[in-house]
C-alpha cells in the first residue's frame, strides 16, 4: 500500500527484482511486458502509475521490452471498497490499445483482487490481436482483505478465467 498511496516509488525496483527472481524462462521468452493502465485521473492524483514504474523496473530487470499500448478510457471507477461483484460488473474497465500490440504480453500489475481488470486487460489485448497474454501480480489480496506477503504471483488468465495459481519464487 505504501507503493501505491504512499508515493513510495523506489519500492518499484525491489519488487521488480522479487518478480524477476521467480520468473519462468518460458515467460518472458518472445513476450513484451505491458502495464495495467491507471486510469489519467488517478495517474494525476498520485503523481505516477505504480504499475507502469513495476512494469519499466522489471523490463530494465530482464530485458524484456516494455510497451504502452494499452490506456484507460471512460470515467474512472474506484476499486478500492469496491465489492466483486461491482468489480465485475461488465463494462466497469473502459479499455483501447494505441499503436501495434505485442502478439506475446505479460500483463503486469502491483495487486491481484479479483482478476476483473485482468481480464477486461487481456480480453482488450486480445481483440487487438495479442495471441497470447499471461497476467502477472506482485502480491494478491485475500478473501477477508488482507494483502498477501509480498511474493510475486503468476496469475493465469484462460478463456475468460482469471485465476492466482502459482507464487513466483526466489530460486
Amino acid at each position: 500500500m505504501a507503493f501505491k498511496f504512499g508515493g513510495g516509488v523506489a519500492l518499484a525496483g525491489f519488487m521488480a527484482a522479487q518478480i524477476a527472481a521467480g520468473m519462468e524462462p518460458q515467460m518472458s521468452s518472445g513476450a513484451t511486458l505491458v502495464a495495467v493502465p491507471l486510469h489519467p485521473k488517478r495517474r494525476r492524483q498520485r503523481g505516477f502509475d505504480q504499475a507502469q514504474r513495476l512494469t519499466e523496473a522489471l523490463g530494465v530487470l530482464t530485458g524484456m521490452p516494455v510497451s504502452r499500448c494499452l490506456r484507460r478510457s471512460g470515467v474512472a471507477s474506484r476499486q478500492l471498497g469496491a465489492g466483486r461483484s461491482e468489480r465485475t460488473t461488465a463494462g466497469r474497465i473502459l479499455l483501447k490499445t494505441v499503436g501495434r500490440v505485442p502478439e506475446v504480453v505479460v500483463l503486469v500489475d502491483d495487486v491481484h483482487t479479483t482478476g476483473a481488470t485482468f481480464e477486461a486487460c487481456a480480453q482488450t489485448l486480445r481483440a487487438a490481436g495479442a495471441q497470447r497474454v499471461v497476467c502477472l501480480a506482485y502480491a494478491r489480496t485475500l478473501s477477508g482483505g488482507g494483502v498477501t506477503e509480498p511474493t510475486p504471483w503468476l496469475v493465469r488468465h484462460r478463456d475468460g478465467e482469471t485465476t492466482a495459481d502459482k507464487r513466483l519464487t526466489s530460486a
